[in-house]
């Protein structure tokens, strides 16, 4: 089991421990004292952090400005594909550029799921041929 977390993961932790350790001293009947919080940090600073890694959302406005910028307003998505790698290659890390179980790269789910996401929302027009994406 993968227990390494990014800096946002552990922010979640810390606040899920603030919302539990009340009543964690309520089970055990005792108070958890500053030797116990000091020791509690020590573990979660030595939890490892990974690589930091992009979100699907992550992808929104480069996908935005993509298409802004092309003649029509329209691309394929192979064409949206090539010109995000170009733009957030920097950012990538080896996780981001993982193959998965499906055959696609992680980061071009992420880019198909702003797709589905901007048609949700008619940024996209859901009539455009398949593969095709314009900015209605």
């Amino acid at each position: 089991m993968d227990m390494t977390f990014d800096a946002h993961e552990r922010q979640i932790l810390k606040q899920a421990w603030d919302i539990l350790a009340p009543r964690v001293e309520s089970w055990l009947g005792t108070k958890i004292d500053d030797e116990d919080e000091k020791e509690d940090q020590k573990i979660v600073d030595a939890i490892p952090a990974h690589e930091p890694r992009l979100y699907w959302k992550d992808f929104i406005d480069p996908v935005k400005q993509i298409l802004a910028a092309a003649p029509g307003h329209r691309l394929t998505v192979d064409q949206v594909h090539r010109a995000v790698e170009q733009q957030l290659s920097p950012r990538m890390t080896a996780r981001d550029r993982k193959m998965l179980s499906s055959g696609i790269v992680r980061w071009k789910t992420f880019v198909n799921q702003v797709g589905v996401e901007l048609r949700k929302q008619r940024y996209l027009d859901p009539n455009e041929d398949r593969g095709v994406w314009r900015v209605l």
